[in-house]
């Protein structure tokens, strides 16, 4: 099975007919796989995507395909290093590897295999809809030699929701027989209610058509937007609005796109738009709002109901409540479905092959220099060293560098010779080095933070942390001294210690990035979703290319967008 690498996207919708009939042919594939998604995702985003393709050969069409994202990442450890997660990820509810029943077992380790051809560190194989058999041929691919294959804990966010759970609502031929079979007696009695309200006149429902779209569409997402101002930065809002008014006008064209409006007399008082997916006869819903001052009657509950009833009319099998075990979606009677997620991570803890990806050099390179603007210079010629080490003729990193060592050059400091040491990866010399300075003057506090810093960045957690909380003792002053002992005190797992570290180095220093990413980081380890969004906000407001944050941040969007 031969597998190509589609990076373009003019070239990827050359390829739309296969595409569609592999869609077709796999009884896996689901809405969030499917042409009109997959094509304009793709085309929206500007972060680094791959689609592998797969056939027999040259003259073949494809009849396989599975859609990537990369991401360059960077800490002091090991320096910058790429991670993988599944195309989609994590505006999608749903992602996949999509392929013929027939042909997975030879497409399916041949997409592995390509994979291991990469740079990466980890690949995070999440909210995949497969069949055991399927996730059995792409996780067994990943040799215990090499890879760990780790299944992810379910774990409730600071509120208790359990974003692997997918509550979905069978759906029966007739009304009369989802409310009877769906509800309780009391919630069966509120729903007639409401629907009466709906039917006798007092409200009133309006579908999106090709001329009211725009007007629907705006509706939705003011009232989407007005709900969420109070827990979103302003540039988190605007990105999530862009995807919304994006992939939904793109869906619609499609014919795949159910968007009812409540009104109360001429007042919209909510609206929730889901995708029809045709194949499956399913309705996902993927955004939904409401005037938040409407209490009575209950406007997202009765858009709901009369959706439901709209899909049994019209055939559709299943109503799909997405991610996340809100207590209101079990009021319509759903059934749960988990989905587990899987962390393939290198047993190195490094890149495979020691080496940055090199599709991602122009993110990377972007990356450094804003280190080198920042004042990070230790940070920056590591990047350089990583760009050089894949391409020798990067005029850009070596330039940088070449500027980095000649400003470091030590003026009889031993300690910005150290420093000089460590980055040229010289660390049994740094420590002797520093280690001598500290037997003659123990209080030296440049040589025991730049001791600490050295075994930092070697992956000696332990150590680093102890000679970085020395540190601090001599001077608490140092944004940077608090920052470090954080990562230190994370990678020992001490999450609520290293956050305390974190908003010591914010109050010294509020303009910085790296510690309100770590920060949120550090949360969100502790469950903390909500308040971890806000610091990725804020990281990604001081430093808007900072691509670890904006990872994070995205990671979070999606499992709060319920």
């Amino acid at each position: 099975m031969q597998i190509d690498d589609i990076d373009d996207i003019a070239a990827l919708r050359r390829h739309e007919a296969a595409w569609r009939a592999a869609y077709d042919a796999d009884p896996d594939a689901q809405y969030f796989m499917s042409w009109p998604w997959m094509a304009n995702w793709l085309d929206l985003i500007d972060d680094q995507w791959l689609v592998l393709a797969a056939r027999e050969d040259d003259a073949s069409p494809y009849t396989g395909f599975l859609p990537i994202q990369l991401w360059s990442e960077f800490n002091t450890e090991i320096g910058f290093h790429n991670t993988i997660r599944m195309g989609g990820c994590y505006y999608a509810g749903y992602t996949g590897i999509m392929c013929s029943a027939e042909d997975e077992e030879r497409v399916v380790p041949a997409f592995a295999k390509r994979l291991k051809q990469l740079n990466w560190l980890a690949i995070s194989v999440d909210r995949v809809v497969a069949s055991p058999r399927r996730m059995k041929l792409f996780l067994g691919a990943f040799a215990p030699s090499e890879f760990d294959v780790q299944a992810a804990e379910p774990k409730p966010d600071e509120n208790g929701i359990d974003f692997t759970v997918y509550p979905c609502v069978a759906l029966p031929d007739d009304w009369e027989t989802f409310l009877k079979n769906h509800m309780g007696h009391t919630t069966r009695k509120h729903a007639r209610r409401a629907m009466r309200l709906v039917d006798g006149g007092e409200l009133s429902v309006t579908h999106a058509t090709p001329e009211t779209i725009d007007r629907d569409l705006g509706i939705l997402l003011d009232l989407w937007k007005t709900a969420f101002t109070p827990i979103k930065t302003e540039a988190a809002l605007e990105t999530e609005i862009k995807h919304h008014r994006t992939m939904l006008r793109a869906c619609f064209d499609e014919g795949d796109v159910m968007l009812p409006v409540l009104w109360q007399g001429d007042k919209p008082i909510g609206a929730r738009a889901r995708l029809l997916d045709q194949k499956n006869r399913s309705m996902i819903c993927l955004v939904g709002a409401r005037d938040l001052s409407v209490r009575r009657p209950p406007p997202g509950f009765i858009v709901h109901l009369y959706s439901i009833r709209w899909g049994i009319e019209n055939g559709y099998k299943t109503y799909d409540l997405q991610l996340g075990d809100y207590s209101y979606k079990y009021d319509f009677g759903p059934e749960e479905r988990r989905i587990i997620n899987h962390a393939i991570v290198t047993k190195s803890k490094q890149n495979l092959r020691g080496k940055v990806e090199p599709r991602s050099l122009p993110y990377v390179f972007a990356m450094t220099q804003s280190f080198a603007a920042g004042g990070q210079a230790a940070n920056a010629a590591a990047g350089c060293r990583q760009i050089l080490q894949i391409d020798p003729d990067h005029a850009g990193a070596r330039e940088m560098l070449e500027k980095i060592e000649a400003a470091s050059k030590p003026a009889d400091d031993p300690v910005a010779e150290a420093r000089q040491l460590v980055q040229q990866g010289s660390f049994s010399a740094a420590e002797e080095m520093l280690s001598q300075l500290l037997e003659d003057d123990p209080k030296n506090f440049d040589a025991r933070y730049t001791l600490g810093l050295t075994f930092l960045q070697q992956g000696d957690s332990k150590n680093a942390e102890q000679h970085l909380r020395r540190a601090i003792a001599l001077n608490g002053k140092v944004a940077s001294a608090y920052y470090n002992y954080g990562n230190a005190l994370a990678a020992l797992n001490r999450h609520a210690k290293a956050l305390k570290s974190y908003k010591k180095a914010i109050s010294l220093r509020p303009d910085y990035p790296q510690a309100h990413n770590a920060h949120g980081e550090a949360l969100m380890a502790l469950g903390r979703r909500g308040e971890a969004a806000k610091s990725f906000d804020q990281a990604l407001a001081l430093q808007p290319t900072y691509a670890l944050a904006r990872q994070n941040r995205d990671k979070l969007s999606t499992t709060r967008r319920a």
